[in-house]
């Protein structure tokens, strides 16, 4: 009898995330998802998400629908805003307050990092159907905001499909481009 031979190298985690088509769903049918907000913290939240890699890409349509779904929540000192190995079904911006960032490895846990009044972190959940990756505590009391995953996955990908199907049709209104299969 041969023991296992224990492979040195840990594998990939699986990501999947629920399907989502927006060509079947009606344009009337879903409602926007709106958090009021003041014209002053629009502002701290448009200023807070200027530099997030993941909205770089969005036109003004879909930054604006982005904002306005995203919810605040306030935080006191020693909060676990996330808990590592739990199901990610928010992304969060940091308006105001020191968090730590832990990560836990053969039951011992140890601080990685820490954001300090800015950042960003979640940005996995909202893309894939990820466990978290690391555990986040606030240490000081603290300002986020927040964005479920299925409301972002609906602007960005009900957005795209407009912009696919605009592009579709110009190509089917050109002569010279008809011919080409869509």
């Amino acid at each position: 009898f041969a023991a296992p031979v224990v492979n040195r190298y840990n594998r990939r985690v699986s990501v999947c995330a629920e399907a989502f088509n927006p060509d079947e769903e009606e344009e009337d049918t879903e409602q926007r998802v709106v958090h009021p907000k003041t014209d002053e913290q629009r502002c701290r939240l448009q200023e807070a998400c200027k530099d997030i890699l993941l909205f770089k890409n969005l036109d003004q349509e879909q930054l604006s629908q982005v904002l306005d779904a995203m919810f605040e929540r306030k935080v006191k000192p020693q909060e676990h805003v996330i808990d590592q190995g739990d199901d990610g079904d928010n992304f969060y911006v940091i308006e105001r307050g020191l968090y730590d960032i832990v990560v836990a490895k053969d039951n011992q846990s140890r601080c990685v990092g820490r954001y300090d009044n800015h950042g960003s972190f979640g940005e996995l959940a909202l893309m894939y159907n990820t466990p978290r990756a690391a555990t986040i505590v606030a240490t000081t009391e603290g300002a986020l905001w927040g964005l479920d995953r299925v409301t972002f996955r609906r602007i960005i990908l009900k957005n795209n499909a407009k912009k696919r199907k605009t592009y579709e049709l110009f190509i089917e209104s050109v002569p010279l481009l008809k011919s080409l299969e869509v």
